[in-house]
């Protein structure tokens, strides 16, 4: 999709990187802006990289995660259309910790990081949104480090589609579906559990009226029962 001037122009004034800057500002970051397709699994960047750009989602979904020595992968997040990243190329010299890749095609707008520096050389009070911006994504990284370490996986799994559910969730009939493809390897990759255990659980919550798998969706027919998976049972 071929996308206008204006549209670009319009997507870079409504993000929370650039509120309150004046029009000059935002006239010289949408002067390098430019969007570029990335087909399905081709990565926007990879761990230890060296980034030269920011980037925007117009379309599509990509996703962060980390990955091991030996390959096992655990996913951060998803990120969906009006989303930005890439602020560490911001850093001069600072290297990639996470990477990201296309889980299907998209479109994602793309702006010079030496651009934005300039802009935030002259409008400091850029850096203050990317200070919040950046306080309320490490926020929401210490709540899923905290599943990760204090919860069983039955929990984070729960969590991470309770999670979905309010992303992407639409009611239907039958409970609220998720409308997204989600296999359950990439719910293993969530949760930091095998796929072999995440399906066993999966097969148990249909069992007990909790899920359902319609087609290559799933629907959560109990969004109560699910909540309670997730509460932590005190051991005494």
């Amino acid at each position: 999709m071929k996308y206008s001037r204006e549209k670009i122009a319009e997507t870079v004034a409504q993000s929370d990187w650039f509120q309150d800057l004046p029009p000059e500002a935002l006239e010289q970051l949408c002067a390098k802006a430019f969007v570029k397709t990335f087909n399905a699994d081709q990565f926007l960047y990879l761990i230890g990289e060296t980034c030269q750009s920011v980037y925007c989602i117009m379309s599509g979904r990509v996703r962060l995660s980390i990955t091991s020595s030996i390959g096992q992968e655990f996913v951060l997040t998803d990120l969906h259309e009006g989303a930005w990243l890439g602020e560490t190329s911001l850093i001069d010299g600072e290297t990639r910790v996470s990477e990201a890749w296309a889980l299907d095609s998209c479109e994602i707008l793309t702006i010079p990081a030496n651009t934005v520096k300039q802009v935030g050389e002259n409008y400091p009070g850029m850096y203050k949104n990317l200070f919040f911006e950046h306080m309320r994504r490490t926020q929401r990284l210490y709540e899923l480090m905290a599943g990760m370490l204090f919860y069983p996986l039955k929990s984070r799994l729960a969590g991470r589609l309770l999670n979905l559910a309010k992303k992407h969730g639409e009611v239907s009939a039958d409970g609220v579906e998720l409308d997204i493809h989600m296999s359950q390897l990439d719910f293993a990759r969530m949760s930091m559990g095998s796929r072999q255990r995440v399906n066993k659980i999966f097969r148990d919550w249909v069992r007990e009226g909790i899920l359902l798998k319609q087609g290559d969706k799933y629907v959560i027919k109990d969004v109560i029962a699910l909540r309670k998976e997730t509460e932590l049972e005190d051991p005494a």
